[in-house]
C-alpha cells in the first residue's frame, strides 16, 4: 500500500509517495518527541527564574586543565553539580595504577590485566552507609562501577578505594526523576544466559520466514562472493601495489607494509565470513569446507605478532576463527579446535591487556578509538564463542560486557548524538560495530543499547552535521572528503529510524541515498548483513516537516549548526561552528572556536588541507594546524593537539531571524602536554615541531592567552556576524584565519580589509573590522605540497590533490595585549557582487538591510554586540545594557538576550559542559 502526503518545506510543497514502513503523517507533537533531545539542549542554556541574580555577571571563565582527560581522569563522577544522563549513571574514578607512556608507539605490557589493581564500591541513601539501600561490592577489575538496574531518584552517596585501602571521602549525586533508564542484567546474569550448544550467535541466519526482498539480494550477494572465493588461491589476496620508492622513509615503509599486510589477511578473513554465510543461507556444505581450509591458514600464523603488526588485521582474524569454531563446531576435528582456540585466547588476552593499559575503565576524552571501531565487537564475541572452552572466558566476557554498555558511546559519558571524533569521518568506523552489538545485546541478553540517549540525538544529529546534498559540517578527520557520502550514513539513519521509530531520520536516509521513499529502503553490497538477517520493515509513525528546528546544540561535543532550510540544500546557508570540551586529539583538528560556511550545499570558508595519514608533515601543518581552520592564531601558534587545549559551548539561543552561539578556546593555546606523546613525537619524526612551524616549545613561544571568546551569529537569510574578545599576558600578534577550498575562488577586496569569494553559486564578502590597525595578505597555495605517497602502494588510487586552496589572513600591525575582531560577512545569492557598504557610522553601527550592528570594539571598555532586525523587531544583546530599553528584566547583568515576538525574551548566561561539576554556569 502507497500512501501520498504533503510535507511543506518554507513556501513550496513537498510531495512524496512513501512506502508503508516509511508514512508520514502531519502531528507536531510527534516533531515535539522526535527533537525533544534536541529542545532539551537548546532549553538547558536558557535562564530560568528561579536563577535571578542581577548582581552576577552570568559570565564565568573555565579554568580547568582539562575536561576529558586522555590517560587518567583526575577527579570522580559523577559528584554534586555534576549532570547525569542515564539511570543508573555510570560511577568512575581515577584508575589507582595509571602509568602515563613514556615512548610512543606505546610498549605494550602483556599479562596486564591480572596485574591491575582492584577496587570496592559502596553506595547508599545515607552518608554513613547505613541505609537499607546500601549497596557493597568488591573486587572490581575496572575502575568504575555500573548498576545494571536503575536508582531510584534523589540523592545518593557514593564511595570507592582500592581493594584493601582506606576509602576515598564520600560524593553525593543526585539522580533526576525524568532521567533515562537505561537498565540490563549484571555480568554474572548475562553470561548465563548465554546458550551451551553452538552455533551461540552464528545460527541459522534466517529460520521459518518467508525472507524479504532485502534479504534475497543479501543471500544473493553471498552467494556471489562465497562461489568467488571457493576458487581463490591464497596467493591471490596479495596486494598488487606500486614498488615502495626508494626515498621512502622507514615510517612510510612501515605503515605500507601494514596495509598490505592488512588487506591481504583482512580478504581472507571477509571471505571466510562470507563463506559461513553463505553456509548459514543456503548450506552449501562446499562453501563450510572453503572457510575451514582458510581459517586453517589464519589458524597457522603467529597471533602476537599479527596483532602487534596491525591491531585490527589480528582481531578480524581472531573473530573470522570465532565464527568458524561456532558455525563448524561439528565438523573441526579436536586438533583444529586447538589451534583456532589458540588464536582466539592469545588475541582476545592482548586485547583486554591493550584496553587496560589505555585505562579503558576510567579514561575520557577520545577513548580506545580501535578498540569501539571494530576491536570490541571481535573480542567480545570470540569470548561468548569461547565460554566453557577456556577458564578465562567467564572474565573476558564480565569485562567486556561491562565495558560496552559503561564507556559506550563516545566513552559512555555523552548523549548529544555527534561525534567528537568527526562527524563527516570518523562517525562512519563506528556504525557497523554499534548495529551488532545492538542486534547482539538485544539477542542473547534482551538489552536494547539503542535505549541510550545517545541514539536517540544521534538519529536527527546526522543530517544535521551532514545536510542531504551538502558539504557537512567540516569538523575532524574527514572534512577533506567534502565531495563524498559514506554510504553507510544513510543506511545508519535508517536503521536508528527503524528501531527508534524515528521518521525523521528515515526520511534523511531515503533523500541521502537518492532512494523513492515508495520502496522498500534498499541497502548496499553486504553492509549490516547481521541487522538485515532479522530485520522485518515496520510502519514508523508520522512527522510534520513543516516544523523541524532550522538549528541545533550539541553542547557535550561542542558543535552548533545553524541553517536557513536544513530540508532544502539549494536554498540552505549552512554555518557550523565548533568548541570543544574533547579537545584536539584523536582524530580532532585544533579548531576551538572555529566555523564554516556553505552555501547551496558548497562550501565557501571551509578548512584546507588533506590527510594521507596522520604521521604525514602535510597533514600535521597544514591540516591539522589551527592555521588551515577558520579561527585564530596568536604569534603564528596553533592551538595544542591535546584533549588539553580545549574549548565548550558557553551559550547558545535560537530565533526566528537570529542564532546565537558563543565558544570559548581560552584554554586552546598551551604547550602539548603528556597527553600529546603521540603529536610530539610524529612531529619530530618529521621534522616538523619547531617554534616557527607554530608550535609552543618553552615560555618564550607561549603567547600566553587568558581570553578568546567567539560570538557567531546567523542573521538571515544572508548574513553572518563573528565578534572575537581577545586577551594575552604579553603582547602578540592576532591572526583571524579564514580559508577556502578552489571553489571558493577567494580575492582580496576593494574595501578595506576584506576577501571576496568568487564562486559558481554565489558571492560572499567578508568584512573584518579590529580593535587596531589591520594588514591583509592571501595566499593560494598549501603551506606545505600534498604528497599521497601511500594509496598506490597499498594498491588504491592516489588520492586527487587542489590546485589551490586559499588561506587569508587578518592581523593586528602592532602586537597588542588586547584585541577585538568584528567580522560581518555577507552572501549574494545573485552572484553580480551586490554587497552593501558595511561600513560603521558616527555612533559605530553598520547598517546592512534590515539589520543594525553594533559591536564595542574599545578594549579599555566592556565588550558589547546589539542586533536588531529593524522590520521584524528581533533583537540581540550581550554585555553591559547601556540604557538599552529592551535589557529591562534582564537576569544577569552580562548575559545575552534574544528578543522576538514569538518567544519573548530568552536570555542565557554561561553553561559549563558535561564533566564540569557546576551546571548553572555562575
Amino acid at each position: 500500500m502507497k500512501n501520498k502526503i504533503k510535507v511543506w518545506l518554507g513556501a513550496t510543497v513537498a510531495v512524496m509517495s512513501v512506502s508503508v514502513q516509511s508514512v508520514f503523517a502531519q502531528s507536531d507533537g510527534t516533531v515535539q518527541q522526535v527533537f525533544s533531545g534536541f529542545h532539551r539542549f537548546a532549553d538547558g542554556f536558557k535562564v530560568n527564574e528561579e536563577e535571578a541574580d542581577d548582581s552576577k555577571s552570568g559570565i564565568t571563565p573555565l579554568t580547568m586543565g582539562c575536561i576529558r582527560q586522555k590517560g587518567n581522569r583526575e577527579f570522580p563522577y559523577p559528584v554534586k553539580g555534576h549532570e547525569v544522563i542515564t539511570n543508573p549513571p555510570v560511577f568512575t574514578w581515577p584508575m589507582a595504577d595509571y602509568e602515563y607512556p613514556k615512548v610512543f608507539p606505546v610498549k605494550k605490557v602483556s599479562g596486564k590485566t591480572d596485574r591491575c589493581l582492584q577496587y570496592d564500591f559502596q553506595m547508599g541513601r545515607t552518608r554513613n552507609f547505613s541505609d537499607k539501600d546500601v549497596l557493597t561490592r568488591t573486587g572490581l577489575k575496572l575502575a568504575f562501577y555500573n548498576n545494571h538496574k536503575p536508582l531510584k531518584p534523589g540523592t545518593w552517596y557514593w564511595r570507592y578505594r582500592v581493594s584493601g585501602k582506606s576509602w576515598s571521602k564520600v560524593y553525593e549525586v543526585n539522580i533526576p526523576e525524568n532521567l533515562p533508564k537505561f537498565q540490563s542484567p549484571n555480568a554474572e546474569e548475562a553470561y548465563d544466559m548465554i546458550p551451551e550448544k553452538h552455533p551461540r550467535i552464528f545460527g541459522e541466519a534466517i529460520s521459518g520466514k518467508v525472507l524479504t526482498a532485502d534479504q534475497k539480494q543479501l543471500r544473493a550477494s553471498y552467494r556471489r562472493a562465497a562461489n568467488a572465493a571457493l576458487n581463490k588461491e591464497v596467493a591471490s589476496y596479495k596486494v598488487k601495489g606500486d614498488p615502495i620508492p626508494a626515498t621512502a622513509s622507514e615510517v612510510e615503509r612501515k605503515q605500507i607494509m601494514q596495509f598490505r599486510l592488512r588487506y591481504e589477511v583482512e580478504g581472507i578473513n571477509r571471505d571466510i565470513e562470507h563463506l559461513l554465510n553463505g553456509y548459514r543461507l543456503i548450506s552449501n556444505k562446499e562453501y563450510l569446507d572453503k572457510a575451514v581450509a582458510l581459517a586453517d591458514y589464519i589458524a597457522a600464523k603467529e597471533p602476537a605478532a599479527m596483532y602487534a603488526a596491525a591491531d585490527f588485521t589480528g582481531a578480524k582474524s581472531m573473530s573470522a576463527l570465532s565464527m568458524t569454531y561456532d558455525v563448524a563446531y561439528a565438523y573441526l576435528n579436536e586438533q583444529q579446535k586447538k589451534n583456532y582456540k589458540h588464536f582466539i585466547t592469545t588475541v582476545i588476552g592482548l586485547i583486554i591487556d591493550d584496553a587496560m593499559q589505555e585505562n579503558v575503565g576510567s579514561a575520557d576524552g577520545i577513548l580506545c578509538a580501535h578498540f569501539f571501531q571494530h576491536t570490541f565487537y571481535n573480542a567480545f564475541t570470540s569470548a561468548i564463542v569461547m565460554k566453557g572452552h577456556d577458564v578465562q572466558a567467564e572474565k573476558w566476557f564480565g569485562m567486556l560486557y561491562d565495558i560496552w554498555l559503561s564507556r559506550s558511546p563516545g566513552g559512555g559519558f555523552l548523549s548529544d548524538g555527534v561525534w567528537p571524533n568527526g562527524n563527516m569521518g570518523y562517525i562512519h568506523v563506528n556504525m557497523e560495530s554499534m548495529v551488532n552489538n545492538f542486534i547482539l545485546f538485544r539477542n542473547l541478553f534482551n538489552v536494547n543499547i539503542f535505549k541510550h540517549p545517545w541514539y536517540a540525538n544521534c538519529a536527527n544529529a546526522l543530517a544535521y552535521t551532514m545536510p542531504v546534498h551538502s558539504a557537512g559540517d567540516g569538523f575532524g578527520d574527514g572534512s577533506d572528503k567534502v565531495y563524498e557520502v559514506n554510504r553507510l550514513r544513510a543506511e545508519f539513519a535508517y536503521i536508528l529510524g527503524q528501531e527508534l521509530n524515528n521518521p525523521f531520520a528515515i526520511h534523511y536516509a531515503y533523500e541521502l541515498s537518492g532512494q523513492s521513499p515508495a520502496a522498500p529502503f534498499a541497502f548496499k553490497k553486504t553492509d549490516f548483513d547481521t541487522y538485515r538477517l532479522q530485520h522485518r520493515p515496520r510502519k514508523v509513525e508520522a512527522v510534520n516537516l513543516a516544523n523541524i528546528p532550522q538549528s541545533a546544540v550539541f553542547p557535550q561535543t561542542g558543535i552548533v549548526v545553524m541553517n536557513t532550510d536544513v530540508l532544502n540544500a539549494s536554498d540552505n546557508l549552512f554555518v557550523s561552528f565548533r568548541s570543544s570540551p574533547f579537545g584536539s586529539g584523536s582524530h580532532g583538528m585544533a579548531e576551538q572556536n572555529s566555523f564554516n560556511v556553505s552555501y547551496k550545499g558548497k562550501p565557501i570558508f571551509y578548512p584546507t588541507g588533506y590527510k594521507v595519514t596522520t604521521q604525514d608533515k602535510h597533514y600535521l601543518l597544514a591540516h591539522k594546524h589551527s592555521r588551515a581552520r577558520n579561527t585564530i592564531t596568536v604569534d603564528g601558534k596553533t592551538q595544542a593537539y591535546s584533549h588539553s587545549g580545549y574549548g565548550w559551548i558557553a551559550r547558545y539561543l535560537d530565533g526566528n531571524d537570529i542564532t546565537y552561539a558563543l565558544g570559548d578556546a581560552s584554554n586552546a593555546y598551551i604547550p602539548f602536554d603528556q597527553s600529546a606523546l603521540n603529536w610530539t613525537t610524529v612531529l619530530k619524526n618529521a621534522q616538523a615541531y619547531t617554534s616557527e612551524n607554530g608550535f609552543i616549545l618553552d615560555d618564550n613561544d607561549n603567547p600566553q592567552v587568558r581570553k578568546f571568546r567567539r560570538h557567531l551569529v546567523m542573521l538571515r537569510p544572508n548574513i553572518i556576524v563573528l565578534y572575537d574578545e581577545l586577551e594575552a599576558e604579553k603582547e602578540v600578534t592576532w591572526t583571524f584565519q579564514l580559508n577556502g577550498l578552489e571553489r571558493a575562488g577567494m580575492k582580496i577586496g576593494d574595501a578595506g580589509n576584506s576577501l571576496i569569494a568568487d564562486t559558481d553559486n554565489c558571492d560572499v564578502l567578508a568584512r573584518i573590522f579590529g580593535s587596531s590597525e589591520l594588514t591583509t595578505s592571501l595566499v593560494d597555495t598549501s603551506y606545505v605540497k600534498p604528497f599521497d605517497w601511500l594509496n598506490p602502494q597499498r594498491g588504491r588510487k592516489a588520492i586527487e590533490f587542489e590546485k589551490n586552496q586559499y588561506h587569508g589572513k587578518f592581523e593586528n600591525v602592532r602586537k597588542c595585549k588586547d584585541m577585538r575582531f568584528l567580522a560581518v560577512i555577507q552572501v549574494d545569492e545573485s552572484n553580480s557582487m551586490s554587497f552593501a557598504d558595511a561600513k560603521p557610522d558616527a555612533d559605530n553601527t553598520i547598517v546592512i538591510g534590515n539589520y543594525r550592528i553594533k559591536a564595542q570594539m574599545d578594549t579599555s571598555q566592556e565588550a558589547r554586540l546589539e542586533i536588531e532586525n529593524k522590520t521584524t523587531g528581533e533583537y540581540l544583546l550581550y554585555g553591559p545594557a547601556n540604557g538599552a530599553v529592551k535589557a529591562k528584566g534582564r537576569k544577569f547583568s552580562h548575559s545575552t538576550l534574544l528578543i522576538n515576538k514569538t518567544s519573548g525574551c530568552q536570555e542565557t548566561i554561561d553553561r559549563y559542559p558535561l564533566m564540569v561539576p557546576c551546571q548553572k554556569g555562575y
